[in-house]
């Protein structure tokens, strides 16, 4: 134990931002809100949700940010009616 008054120096830790969950999902509402409009109306009944860990298959993935769940909209036909939100997880 260092004794009072001697400086003890803390461990490096990488650069970057500090955030925890209560931030980071601040900021995933901050660029949901910073996207242009055509994107923004594009995302129309659909479910983004926040997770800590990646999708199961995923954790290997190196660099995958976000995982889409759903039926693309170059793929919807004239019955994609009453169906349950696409969804975003992050």
């Amino acid at each position: 134990m260092a004794a009072l008054g001697s400086h003890v120096r803390r461990p490096r830790r990488a650069s970057g931002t500090r955030c925890n969950r209560w931030r980071f999902r601040l900021m995933v509402e901050d660029a949901c809100r910073l996207l242009p409009a055509e994107f923004r109306e594009a995302l129309d009944n659909v479910a983004l949700t926040i997770q800590d860990n990646p999708p199961p298959g995923l954790d290997d993935a190196e660099g995958v940010l976000g995982y889409y769940q759903g039926i693309p909209l170059t793929e919807r036909g004239t019955g994609y009616t009453m169906v349950l939100p696409d969804k975003i997880t992050i």
